[in-house]
């Protein structure tokens, strides 16, 4: 099953310059929203919010990129339950998500007054 997650996750590694991008301006805008904001309830959802949105859309992006190598038929001959194909699926999701959360508490952790 480690090898189906490090898998989905090597699929990400063509659009990492564009996470990386992504993940900075992010973090740019979640500075910004701390310092302008200054209620304690709206700085604390955007974290997960914004990792939410990040780890949908590279979870999105392998499936399509397995989808358009045809990748489902070869992963259905390999002797892997159906099971463990989907739980890995969603491990690697879970993966990513928890990165996302760890990179977007950043600012909330330096910048907090």
């Amino acid at each position: 099953m480690l090898t189906l997650i490090k898998r989905d996750l090597l699929s990400i590694k063509n659009i990492l310059l564009f996470i990386i991008i992504g993940l900075l301006a992010i973090i740019a805008f979640n500075s910004y929203i701390i310092y302008s904001v200054k209620t304690e309830s709206n700085d604390f959802y955007f974290p997960f919010i914004f990792a939410g949105i990040l780890s949908f859309s590279s979870f999105i992006h392998i499936c399509r990129v397995e989808e358009l190598n045809h990748v489902r038929k070869r992963l259905l001959q390999l002797p892997i339950r159906k099971e463990k194909i989907v739980l890995s699926r969603y491990l690697s999701a879970m993966v990513v998500f928890c990165c996302a959360v760890i990179v977007m508490s950043i600012p909330m952790i330096f910048f907090r007054e």
